[in-house]
């Protein structure tokens, strides 16, 4: 029951016509929450993950294993720029594809399968996760990682598999059923082969 009149709210929601100023808005809204806003909450999240989990795992936390300085900086802004493609591109095929957003209250109007949607059906997931897997490489914090990976990705994606996936079903029917078939979930990866 809750599910059929969540969808409905989207189908309702999928039909209003929005203006483009209307579109940037809410754009500008959500990108600042998602590149400033989550971070933040990241960051004030450290210390009491650090307090759980020192006990654990003891003096481990304090070396970064990925890379030494200043290595991390370099491997963080390379990571750092995949996602901003990866947004920037995701965004602009919602817009001008979808003629939507990636906003539930603005949605797209068609499917999008194009751009980098061609390589994985969550590529602003992907760029996400790689954003915030950046900055625990910058700031030289495992906590960080494993925060982002605990707090951040699992329940996205419980979110994506659980709700935004019926929604999409709702909307597009036998169009998104068959491209989610073909198309890979987070990693962006060729396309499927189709058994035959």
């Amino acid at each position: 029951m809750a599910s059929s009149s969540r969808n409905s709210r989207f189908l309702k929601w999928q039909k209003v016509e929005r203006t483009k100023r209307m579109k940037v808005g809410a754009l500008i809204v959500a990108g600042l929450a998602v590149m400033v806003g989550v971070p933040i909450v990241f960051w004030f999240l450290i210390p009491f993950f650090d307090q759980l989990l020192r006990p654990l795992f003891g003096s481990w936390l304090d070396m970064l294993t990925l890379v030494p300085f200043p290595w991390e900086i370099v491997l963080a802004a390379i990571v750092a720029s995949i996602d901003l493609i990866y947004g920037i591109w995701s965004v602009a095929a919602q817009f001008r594809i979808g003629k939507g957003t990636p906003i539930p209250i603005i949605p797209t109007q068609k499917l999008v399968v194009l751009g980098p949607y061609k390589y994985c059906r969550n590529p602003m997931t992907f760029g996400a996760i790689l954003l915030y897997a950046s900055i625990g490489v910058f700031i030289r914090s495992i906590i960080w990682i494993i925060i982002v990976l605990v707090v951040f990705t699992l329940p996205l994606c419980l979110y994506v598999k659980l709700v935004e996936e019926k929604e999409l079903g709702a909307r597009f029917g036998s169009e998104y059923l068959e491209y989610k078939k073909r198309t890979r979930f987070i990693l962006p990866l060729p396309k499927r082969r189709r058994e035959t």
